[in-house]
């Protein structure tokens, strides 16, 4: 399968050439320990400095005497931060709180069941599954996500019909199985996606 890079501020907007696509891949190795021209993008020639008359230049970011720490993680440190939202204390926790129903970006922290209905799903091969779950409307559910791709960070993201989001699972890697608290909802049509990978979707119908 052949992918084709596109880019928005070409002109005319559309896939990059060979020869675009050939100084992709030279800036991406560019080493820190060298200078490289800047060319115009379209003619290829070196640009020039109006103030001092001279080529334009700049260093590569890549050092390439970086070696990553024994034992450290393929995913970069940012991962979780990226995806991190405020979450409720843990269920029997002194001063612990439930995330307001309804409210954009709710989290839990892994709890028992409360005692209401639970919804399992898993995620697989960077799949849901299932894709369709129901939930009783008014009443809060136990939410069970089972992530069984080894290493590979996941999370449930539910959204109302404007797109809003109103819960939001921690984001792990697995395999690992964690249990969620969901607010009570009304009743409707919810879609589901993993935020860390947008083509894992579902619907949570609430009735």
């Amino acid at each position: 399968m052949q992918l084709t890079v596109w880019s928005n501020e070409a002109n005319p907007p559309g896939p990059l050439n060979y020869r675009q696509i050939d100084e992709l891949i030279a800036f991406l190795r560019a080493t820190n320990e060298e200078d490289y021209i800047v060319r115009d993008p379209e003619l290829g020639t070196p640009k020039i400095d109006p103030l001092t008359g001279k080529v334009r230049t700049f260093k590569g970011w890549r050092d390439p005497n970086y070696k990553p720490d024994p034992g450290a993680s393929p995913y970069p440190a940012c991962w979780k931060q990226e995806f991190e939202t405020p979450s409720a204390a843990p269920s029997g926790s002194a001063g612990a709180s439930a995330a307001p129903s309804g409210s954009a970006g709710a989290s839990a922290e892994p709890s028992a069941s409360a005692g209401g209905s639970t919804v399992s799903i898993v995620a697989a091969a960077i799949a849901f599954q299932p894709t369709a779950l129901s939930a009783t409307a008014g009443a809060p559910f136990s939410l069970e996500f089972d992530n069984q791709d080894a290493a590979t960070p996941h999370n449930v993201a539910i959204k109302d019909g404007t797109g809003a989001q109103v819960f939001i699972t921690d984001t792990f890697p697995g395999p690992e199985k964690r249990t969620f608290e969901v607010p009570a909802l009304t009743a409707g049509s919810y879609p589901f996606v993993c935020t860390v990978h947008p083509n894992m979707t579902g619907t949570l119908t609430v009735q």
